[in-house]
């Protein structure tokens, strides 16, 4: 018996050992693989949609797939689906509240969540029926409300009535006949009102509670928004008509005449230098100039010129001759002279020109077109039936839009295009306003029709409480 039991223990102490040297070539492994954190964000938001986009989950196994689900309010709108962007459509204006959820073939999941903001976004514009009225910016707009305007005359007669409203606040100063109007942006309730001498015939122009603008009894009018008075009145001499939109840069406002181009104080409205041109058998022989803060820009139809002007003290810079006497070339009422990153562009009848702000040299030129758009070096143009996004160095073409599109010439006047982010607003195609695709030219929403008996002129587009105008206006300049 004590031999058997010292074998039994011996070869109880072989299996320990042998045991205990066996290579362990297959570890354990787990079946959840954890997935790590992503970030979901959300790129835009129209009036019925959003672009939501999230960054890729990190797992333990390169190679398992992770899939992704959206949920936005109550519903479904991506289920296990390996992209990372998702853009919801028919959504109304309301907030909402929303989740990613990644998941991998093992069933892990990682949830990150996201809020789509309430879309707030409106247009203002004045119409052919002779009224100032909001809309809200979808394309099943509905009018908020709208304000008669004392300007009530026929298509073809006065062109005072297509002025560029500003905003200030909860306030919209309007010009009218023989006044200047505030109303409240909310309600279209008029606020108050100031009688001016003359009715206005110019964009208003809002600067540190001072609104200014130019009436047809040849006099540029200045309001304090504060106490609802007329400050001061400046009169243009005797033999000059038609004072084109104000602009104001380092406190001096800057408009033309029919042959004079003045600089004045705008807190007293008195002349600070005037440059004399020759005048022109046509009223509109000066365009409304534009300023780099150094200089002031503006074209002359008598002289076939664009000229440039030290701010300060008024003395010539540069004179570009464009046309020729001979050439019929002209410039329609509304006609704005802009720049924007060292190149002036002047639309005029038949072309646009393009002008190197420092020397004063053509870059380029192309058909009349209404007045552009800027963002970045891209200047949005319409011209011969489309749209065009151009180089504004080179005037090279980026995109032509695919659809037609005809802006609104209205009595002359050249409509605007408004650039909000990566959108365009113009009026167009025979519509109220007309959305574009910044980077595509491709048209995304149109809104109404003429068949609705409207036309809105100079629109101007306000987003999530921040105001845009085109460059018809001289809040912009």
């Amino acid at each position: 018996m004590g031999i058997m039991r010292i074998y039994v223990c011996c070869f109880g102490i072989l299996v320990i050992l042998f045991s205990g040297c066996k290579k362990n070539s297959s570890p354990v492994v787990p079946t959840d693989k954890p997935i790590g954190a992503f970030t979901v964000t959300v790129a835009d938001r129209g009036a019925n949609y959003a672009v939501i986009n999230w960054t890729q989950a990190t797992t333990v196994d390169p190679k398992d797939a992770v899939t992704y689900t959206v949920i936005l309010g109550s519903d479904t709108i991506l289920l296990n689906k390996l992209q990372y962007t998702v853009t919801p459509a028919n959504l109304t204006p309301n907030a909402y509240h929303g989740k990613v959820i990644a998941r991998n073939s093992q069933g892990s999941a990682m949830v990150d969540t996201f809020y789509v903001s309430a879309f707030n976004g409106y247009f203002l514009g004045f119409s052919f029926s002779f009224s100032y009225s909001k809309y809200t910016l979808s394309a099943n707009y509905s009018s908020l409300w709208s304000f008669p305007s004392s300007y009530n005359v026929p298509m073809g007669g006065s062109y005072y009535s297509y002025n560029t409203p500003a905003i200030s606040g909860d306030t919209l100063f309007i010009g009218e006949s023989k006044v200047m109007t505030a109303l409240s942006l909310k309600t279209g309730t008029r606020l108050w009102s100031v009688a001016t001498t003359g009715s206005s015939q110019s964009s208003v122009l809002y600067d540190k509670g001072m609104v200014y603008t130019a009436t047809d009894a040849q006099k540029m009018i200045a309001i304090n928004t504060s106490n609802h008075t007329v400050k001061w009145t400046f009169d243009a001499p005797v033999n000059t008509t038609l004072l084109t939109e104000p602009i104001i840069v380092n406190n001096t406002l800057y408009f033309c005449s029919s042959n004079s181009l003045f600089a004045i104080d705008a807190a007293t409205g008195i002349k600070k230098w005037s440059y004399y041109f020759v005048n022109g058998d046509n009223v509109a022989n000066c365009s409304t100039p534009t300023s780099d803060g150094v200089n002031i820009y503006f074209t002359v139809m008598s002289t076939r010129s664009m000229l440039s002007l030290n701010a300060q003290s008024g003395t010539l810079n540069w004179q570009y001759i464009y046309g020729t006497q001979a050439e019929s070339i002209f410039l329609n009422n509304r006609n704005i002279t802009q720049i924007h990153n060292g190149v002036i562009l002047q639309t005029l009848g038949p072309k646009t020109i393009a002008v190197n702000a420092t020397t004063g040299s053509l870059l380029w030129n192309v058909p009349t077109s209404c007045n552009p758009g800027f963002r970045g070096d891209t200047v949005y143009m319409c011209y011969s039936g489309k749209m065009h996004a151009l180089n504004i160095k080179t005037g090279t073409q980026i995109w032509q839009s695919a659809d037609a599109f005809d802006v609104v010439y209205n009595n002359g006047y050249n409509s605007d295009i408004v650039v909000v982010g990566n959108k365009l607003y113009a009026s167009g195609n025979n519509c109220l306003l007309t959305e574009v695709n910044a980077d595509t030219g491709k048209t995304s929403m149109s809104i109404s029709s003429y068949a609705a008996g409207l036309y809105v002129v100079f629109p101007v587009v306000i987003l999530n409480n921040k105001t845009y105008y085109g460059n018809s206006s001289a809040v912009v300049r």
